[in-house]
């Protein structure tokens, strides 16, 4: 029997998954560039 999810519940699914998404198609290049900001302080 499948329960029925709360459309509060359906948009906050959506929203983390488009932001997993984002991270793992972006996120090598966004942690390169704060590299090249930290780098040189280390």
């Amino acid at each position: 029997m499948a329960a029925k999810m709360s459309k509060e519940v359906t948009t906050r699914m959506r929203s983390a998954l488009f932001v997993v998404s984002a991270l793992v198609k972006q996120g090598p290049a966004v942690a390169a560039k704060m590299l090249d900001i930290v780098q040189p302080y280390l």
